[in-house]
């Protein structure tokens, strides 16, 4: 199953803590598709 995060207009570190939050309760084989407009998310 795919699920989705919009996290568009959250300052950092907020994407990245709710992005863990949603991962944490994803099944085996699940996808989780981020969408995000921090720049500082694709450093970590």
């Amino acid at each position: 199953m795919i699920h989705e995060l919009g996290t568009v207009g959250m300052v950092c570190p907020f994407p990245l803590i709710e992005a863990q939050k949603k991962m944490a309760t994803l099944q085996s084989g699940d996808e989780l598709k981020i969408d995000f407009d921090c720049t500082q998310a694709t450093e970590a």
